[in-house]
């Protein structure tokens, strides 16, 4: 993955960023075009982009300044970062542990079909009063991964498989881009509660200046929230609404295996590591997996946060398991 920081406004961080991946996006944006690209399509995505003017002003100005940077079509990459029109699914598992003394760590495997060595990145969003690391492909806002804020939050998300969608409303990719920024727990739970969204997601939160560990499950209209005080394993389908929406059984799987996982865990001997390894388990198949390894399914990278020392450990598997190895109080100053 490509490792760089961005600065100024909107549309000029999303410009280098555009400009940086110009080949990878040409392609796919010809390809989404040629798919999807219709007078019905565009007259969607004609409302959405006057929605996200009056809503998310900074994320429609981003994805204008990436298209710009690139050479695309503005329209073929608002598409791509609008899961709800093509149907997208994505696929994480994450696991919290809180230990009685407090500290939190934490582990989130991102697999994903459409993510590769040459257009996977690693961004710092510089703004006059914040910064935000997201990971991410060259297509897709940050957000819908993992990533860490200077306001000492960590953050992943995963998809939910949906009993019912509304493309209409905000995409959760752009929802969650909003939320990456904010300065803690109860601005999350703010903001996740201020509007609608197109498809449910989930999203945990870590605050690691007070140990507080959240997770939330955005629906179309509701916010189910759950706080993280010892053992927390989850993947892809509902909590909250367990039986009631269709899952996948790889889904079922990995959360019911990191939950276990999880739940064997000594929290005295927590460790980033020992957490990964939960996340690193295969079985005799792809269903009975948490860590994937097919073409279109697999496991693309991995971020572990140890509450002991403060240290954040990025995997990137698409690269021979390179690891990133950084200091949260270091970055936080």
């Amino acid at each position: 993955m490509q490792v760089f920081e961005v600065s100024g406004t909107a549309y000029e961080m999303g410009r280098v960023i555009g400009h940086r991946f110009r080949r990878v996006l040409q392609r796919r944006c010809a390809k989404a075009e040629e798919k999807w690209m219709n007078e019905e399509m565009r007259a969607k995505l004609t409302a959405i982009a006057e929605k996200l003017e009056k809503t998310f002003p900074e994320a429609l100005q981003e994805i204008r300044g990436k298209a710009e940077g690139a050479g695309v079509s503005f329209f073929s990459l608002l598409l791509l970062n609008s899961p709800e029109l093509t149907r997208k699914s994505d696929g994480c598992t994450t696991v919290i542990l809180k230990d009685s003394a407090g500290r939190v760590f934490f582990s989130h495997n991102e697999d994903e079909d459409n993510f590769f060595k040459n257009n996977t990145m690693l961004v710092r969003f510089n703004y006059p009063d914040h910064w935000v690391v997201g990971y991410t492909n060259a297509e897709k806002v940050i957000g819908s991964c993992f990533g860490f804020n200077s306001y000492g939050l960590l953050f992943s998300s995963n998809f939910l498989f949906p009993d019912k969608t509304d493309p209409g409303e905000i995409s959760r990719y752009i929802y969650e881009r909003w939320l990456t920024s904010a300065s803690g727990i109860a601005e999350v739970r703010s903001r996740l509660q201020e509007m609608k969204v197109a498809s449910p997601f989930s999203f945990n939160v870590v605050d690691t200046r007070t140990g507080e560990a959240f997770n939330f499950e955005k629906d179309l209209d509701r916010v189910y929230e759950t706080e993280i005080t010892a053992a927390y394993g989850r993947s892809n389908h509902f909590l909250a609404k367990e039986g009631e929406v269709k899952a996948s059984p790889n889904s079922l799987f990995r959360a019911a295996k990191a939950q276990e996982g999880i739940n064997g865990l000594d929290p005295q001997q927590a460790s980033g590591e020992k957490l990964r390894e939960i996340l690193c388990y295969q079985g005799e198949d792809r269903i009975h997996s948490i860590f994937l390894t097919a073409y279109n399914d697999r496991t693309v990278a991995n971020l572990c946060y140890n509450g002991a020392d403060g240290s954040l450990v990025i995997r990137d598997y698409l690269d021979h398991n390179c690891d990133y190895n950084l200091s949260f109080p270091a970055l936080l100053g």
